[in-house]
């Protein structure tokens, strides 16, 4: 018999076998157990379609409506080790009765979380609330998942609804001036907006990936990433191409070159490789510099880690400038 520190040979055809694995103090590391053992615990927290009722479908206004579990504040003092069970838990139609109950703290349910694995191992079949009714239910061992869940949702909500008291606020802070109508219009996309669904770039020239949610964050004053600032340069390069009836490729041929964070890491990188072939697309804007077509080339610092600032250089006056 396998004993708990001894190392698992990785058998990716191996079935899972419960008798084999259940009970018998084996050490849980999903590092060193077998494909068929890890994939059973990952089915022991699969929460059932009907309650994973969280869908990325819902436009940013139906979600904000969307009701979910309060997140809880209390600090819980328990063991871990007492919220598992080796019971048989509830049937499901008696636990969506409790499904409106407070979650636990998000740093208590990252405690049970790292026991989770090895309280299943060891036999767990089910999880015990000690906040209600003594912990006389037995819930199943996807509420785990389903609190990990709800949790997440409640801080995406949360991003939004944030995203939206300040749209609302500007709107009314600057109702003499014509950003109104800006506002206005930001904020009828709300409905229509799903809240967390893949953005795709406008071009081929950028790879970001990111989704809906981050536009949250430009509803504010939230701290803003790479995918962010490449978002919003794209969409100034897109501008700027409807404006010059051009496409934004084009825009690389004109006067005013607006280059994304790929450029100034690919500046750092150069010393690194010299190499032509990975070296292309500064070659070509070194030689639009210097034929004269490209008058001035704008982009984006990240400055300490901390300070997104622009930088452009004129090549014409022979000299650069840089600001918030």
């Amino acid at each position: 018999m396998t004993t708990p520190n001894s190392p698992m040979i990785l058998d990716v055809d191996e079935k899972f076998q419960a008798d084999k694995w259940f009970g018998h103090g084996i050490n849980y590391n999903s590092d060193t157990l077998p494909a068929c053992v890890t994939e059973e615990k990952e089915k022991s927290e699969h929460i059932p379609p009907e309650l994973d009722n969280f869908s990325v479908d819902l436009s940013v206004t139906q979600f904000l409506q969307h009701t979910t579990p309060k997140l809880s504040a209390e600090i819980i003092h328990t063991k871990t080790t007492i919220w598992f069970s080796r019971d048989e838990p509830m049937q499901l139609e008696d636990v969506k009765s409790l499904l409106s109950r407070p979650v636990p703290s998000k740093d208590f349910l990252a405690e049970l979380d790292a026991a989770y694995g090895q309280a299943w191992l060891d036999g767990a079949t089910s999880i015990i609330d000690p906040r209600f009714n003594e912990g006389r239910e037995r819930l199943p061992m996807w509420m785990l998942a389903y609190w990990k869940k709800a949790t997440e949702v409640n801080e995406m909500q949360e991003l939004w609804r944030k995203g939206v008291i300040w749209l609302r606020n500007e709107g009314q802070r600057l109702n003499s001036t014509a950003l109104p109508e800006t506002i206005e219009k930001a904020t009828r996309l709300l409905d229509n907006l799903h809240w967390n669904t893949p953005i795709r770039p406008i071009s081929s020239h950028f790879s970001y990936i990111a989704t809906t949610l981050f536009l949250a964050k430009f509803l504010g004053t939230f701290w803003l990433n790479d995918e962010h600032i490449n978002m919003m340069i794209e969409q100034l390069r897109e501008n700027a191409s409807k404006r010059t009836s051009g496409t934004a490729q084009q825009l690389q041929t004109l006067s005013t070159v607006v280059e994304d964070l790929s450029f100034p890491l690919a500046i750092h990188n150069l010393p690194k490789d010299l190499s032509k072939e990975k070296n292309k697309r500064i070659i070509r804007l070194g030689q639009l510099a210097k034929d004269g077509t490209m008058k001035k080339l704008y982009f984006p610092l990240h400055v300490n880690s901390t300070h997104w600032i622009a930088v452009m250089i004129d090549f014409e006056g022979k000299s650069f400038s840089f600001g918030a």
